[in-house]
């Protein structure tokens, strides 16, 4: 089992919550403990240098047994002071770089704990989720009643590769659109792009490509046949604040399979790859799909009969997904969904599938401990933090929450939907995201996809971390049944569930957005993680 390392404290020390004493003992790294503390006055006027990687814990600990066997005055003091650690910790956590020891009464800290994560390669090739030894003492994912367990393991769905046999390049051709807006097209693709989506004037290209068809029979598991060009959007500097209504003309080849449908694909010219954009609706030729950012994208026929019945990425619930429910945080109140779901998928495709690291779920259960805190999730304030900062991110994925408008929700096809999340795990070999909304107009929730069976979009829901859940799929109908959740656990304890009825397949990769998620882990593992997103805060006691 891989574990968290590094030094428990960073030079100026780990953590400046107020002015607290160790007492008496060692932690597990010979580095001062917390046994208890002395008197508030005391409290008020030294800095903490050396907690060891676990302050919150520790110290709540710490704090409840000083509370025994004490009355009056004391007792309150004490007690209070634990109140306002869990207050920090729901507020995002403290730690992070401190105040010098000589540094001034109550100066302030800089938020932000954790410890340099060195993950050590695992074979995960062929394991059963039953197999896998759950980090450190926590419980196995819990039995569904729906189907009776998280569907074990299995080998990942081979990506199935290929490349496209292009023609030459025609001429390019160029526009400007600035912040309203506006459209740009090339024969048999029309980009529209709203107002506001643009932060200044943008010079647009767009160059057709013939594309001859796949480079071998066999690529892309023969499944895919291109119905029109390939389409190179570039646009320096570009970043859309809202994804752009992308409309491709096509025609349906003669003696096309039966049950066959168009999908609009985003290419990556060097290695080959292909990955579905949103699908909205196909009618009369003419394929609209939502685009998060511009590279080379064309429209392609799918035989379904060429795909495997089942795609599985591998992903699983209680073993690739973060050990901590969706509570939000203070820099996302409303739930960080999006931040768990995206960090998680990240994760699992970078770190585990392509670096060989352990899996995700408690591997960072009390910030890399190997005293496991399974039903204390404050003290996993490092993957937390993490997780927040990807969520508030403005350029990891903000077109996300944006990622359809209200008349695109309401004429959003539902067997396109789940035909793109079929597409996309079976030519990546990864998990995806979805978009969820209960009427198209207002909240949402976020979630991963991580298999896909002929009747069933399996999820791993931040809100219900470990569990089986599904979404229905009724093929005769080409309808998702509805799912219920929440915008947070937070929400779903106040009020109840939320029964969610629209459904968005939402392409999580893009350069920008694995570059961006990059940057964010190394502040994790920098000991940072969340200390360019959460704000500075002092926390003090008082005696009055």
């Amino acid at each position: 089992m891989c574990r968290r390392t590094g030094p428990p404290t960073s030079p100026s020390g780990r953590l400046s919550c107020g002015s607290l004493v160790p007492l008496g003992g060692l932690s597990r790294h010979g580095k001062p403990g917390v046994a208890g503390f002395r008197g508030l006055g005391e409290v008020e006027s030294t800095p903490v240098t050396s907690m060891g990687p676990r302050p919150f814990g520790r110290l709540f600990i710490s704090l409840a047994a000083r509370l025994q066997g004490r009355a009056g005055p004391e007792r309150a003091i004490v007690r209070r002071f634990a109140a306002l650690l869990v207050t920090a910790t729901l507020l995002g956590a403290c730690g992070g770089p401190a105040a010098s020891p000589a540094g001034p009464l109550g100066a302030s800290a800089s938020p932000g704990p954790g410890a340099s994560a060195n993950l050590a390669p695992r074979d995960i090739s062929t394991a059963a989720a039953d197999a896998f030894d759950h980090p450190g003492d926590l419980p196995a994912p819990p039995v569904d009643p729906e189907s009776g367990d998280v569907p074990p393991a299995e080998p990942a769905t081979p990506p199935l590769g290929g490349h496209l046999a292009l023609g030459s390049p025609g001429v390019p051709v160029s526009s400007h659109l600035g912040t309203a807006g506006g459209s740009l097209s090339a024969d048999g693709l029309a980009i529209s792009i709203p107002a506001q989506a643009l932060s200044a004037d943008t010079a647009f290209s767009v160059t057709a490509t013939p594309i001859a068809g796949t480079a071998n029979a066999s690529d892309y598991g023969g499944a895919v046949i291109p119905v029109g060009p390939l389409y190179t959007v570039a646009a320096p500097g570009a970043d859309l604040a809202a994804p752009a209504t992308v409309n491709l003309t096509y025609t349906m080849p003669a003696g096309a399979p039966a049950g066959a449908s168009v999908l609009a694909f985003y290419f990556d010219p060097d290695s080959g790859a292909i990955a579905p954009l949103s699908p909205v609706s196909d009618g009369s030729g003419t394929l609209t799909a939502l685009a998060t950012h511009f590279s080379d994208l064309f429209a392609g026929l799918v035989d379904w009969n060429r795909l495997p019945a089942t795609v599985d990425s591998g992903f699983r619930p209680g073993v690739d997904d973060w050990e901590f429910d969706n509570y939000g945080s203070y820099v996302a109140p409303g739930g960080q969904c999006e931040g768990q779901s995206l960090s998680e998928i990240w994760y699992y495709a970078t770190q585990r599938q392509d670096a060989g690291a352990s899996p995700l779920y408690g591997v960072y259960d009390n910030n890399g401990s190997p005293d496991k805190t399974p039903t204390f999730w404050q003290d996993d304030s490092d993957g937390y933090r993490f997780a927040a900062s990807v969520h508030a991110d403005p350029i990891v994925d903000r077109a996300t929450y944006l990622q359809f408008r209200n008349s695109q929700w309401a004429s959003a096809d539902g067997a396109l939907t789940y035909e793109a999340f079929r597409a996309a795990i079976a030519f990546s070999g990864e998990p995806q995201m979805i978009r969820i909304s209960p009427d198209g107009i207002a909240g949402g929730h976020t979630m991963v996809v991580y298999r896909v069976s002929p009747s069933r979009l399996y999820v791993a829901d931040p809100n219900y971390v470990g569990h089986l859940r599904t979404i229905v799929y009724d093929a005769a109908s080409g309808q998702l049944s509805t799912y219920s959740s929440g915008d947070s656990a937070t929400s779903i304890a106040a009020g109840g569930d939320t029964s969610y009825t629209h459904f968005a397949y939402v392409p999580w990769l893009s350069a920008r957005t694995v570059a961006s998620i990059a940057a964010r882990w190394a502040e994790f593992e920098a000991n940072v993680a969340g200390n360019t997103t959460f704000p500075s805060y002092r926390l003090l006691a008082s005696s009055g």
